[in-house]
């Protein structure tokens, strides 16, 4: 959670371990602006479960 908080990366890649599974790359700037629509669409209210919010609200660290 703290890694993709913290990531200042034009570009996202998630990788998967699976054979032959497809690396996805996403535009960071766009998967933030649709984050809210995201969770709106699938019933979600927060970002986290409250139990991990903190980390997700936590200050990034400076570079």
């Amino acid at each position: 959670m703290a890694l993709l908080r913290d990531q200042t990366d034009e570009l996202l890649t998630f990788r998967f371990q699976q054979r032959d599974a497809e690396m996805l790359v996403v535009p960071r700037k766009d998967m933030q602006a649709a984050t809210q629509s995201v969770l709106t669409d699938n019933g979600m209210r927060s970002e986290a479960w409250p139990d991990l919010l903190h980390i997700w609200n936590a200050k990034t660290p400076a570079n």
